[in-house]
């Protein structure tokens, strides 16, 4: 939990597409969910690249474990805005999608996003992952109605978009 994580959460384009965007955040509100996480079966990821020899911190990735389906709902967020369109969301995604099917033995990830969220629409597509749903009308966007768009990927849909991209 930096400041630079914190500033992330409340920039009104980070959390555009969040439903962060409805909350105002602290480092109270922060830590109270890392300590919420550790405690659950949810994970918290840092996304980080090495830059100038340095690791910097640019996103996070969260995933919600459901063991007894063999699932993880993951979500992600890069908050470094001059990260953005890097290619870095996609390749954290699918390594992180990967790791959670092969150390937790799970059969799928899952996401969902709003349909104006084209950057995460993008992640499923280059990803390789499956629409399996839409329901419609499920968000407020800006004074407008979005569905939900619901995608899924199994061990291969990660594999294949990793074999075939550099990491």
């Amino acid at each position: 939990i930096t400041n630079d994580y914190i500033s992330w959460l409340n920039d009104e384009e980070v959390v555009r597409y969040s439903e962060q965007r409805h909350l105002q955040h602290n480092c109270d509100s922060c830590l109270k969910y890392l300590f919420e996480n550790e405690a659950s079966d949810k994970y918290f990821l840092a996304i980080e690249i090495l830059e100038d020899q340095k690791w910097k911190h640019i996103g996070n990735l969260g995933a919600k474990v459901d063991l007894k389906n063999k699932i993880a709902d993951l979500s992600i967020m890069i908050g470094d805005k001059n990260n953005w369109g890097n290619g870095f969301g996609t390749t954290s995604w699918c390594m992180a999608a990967l790791s959670l099917i092969n150390f937790l033995n799970l059969r799928l990830v899952t996401a969902g996003t709003m349909s104006v969220n084209k950057g995460m629409l993008s992640i499923f597509q280059k990803s390789g992952m499956q629409i399996e749903a839409k329901l419609s009308n499920r968000f407020l966007f800006e004074g407008d109605e979005a569905d939900l768009i619901i995608a899924s990927g199994d061990r291969k849909t990660f594999e294949n978009f990793l074999s075939n991209n550099d990491r």
